[in-house]
């Protein structure tokens, strides 16, 4: 496997956001917060598709990768959340639900 697709060690040196503009570190925070939120709402996407997947018969295979996606999802939201708490605040977001009404 190449380097450059290696996962990155957890043993990383702490990011100091006093050594950065309180603006940019605040910016940073608010982008990082919103990608968490939106690889959030990625999950149900992946594991909606899982379920029609199986009820069209697909293969397992097929389905699994799709469940594999959707946890990928919640993995991608809690290391958006890290960054967030690196960058000096709760890895916190609100995620809007939407609600399905029975027809």
């Amino acid at each position: 496997m190449s380097d450059a697709l290696q996962r990155t060690p957890g043993d990383l040196p702490p990011f100091d956001p006093a050594r950065w503009p309180p603006a940019a570190v605040a910016s940073a925070r608010a982008a990082w917060r919103e990608r968490m939120a939106a690889e959030h709402r990625s999950f149900p996407v992946f594991a909606g598709l899982a379920t029609q997947l199986a009820e069209a018969g697909a293969a397992l295979d097929a389905e699994a990768v799709m469940l594999r996606m959707a946890a990928d999802e919640l993995r991608h939201a809690e290391l958006c959340g890290t960054v967030v708490q690196a960058l000096g605040d709760a890895p916190v977001c609100v995620i809007e639900r939407a609600v399905r009404s029975e027809e």
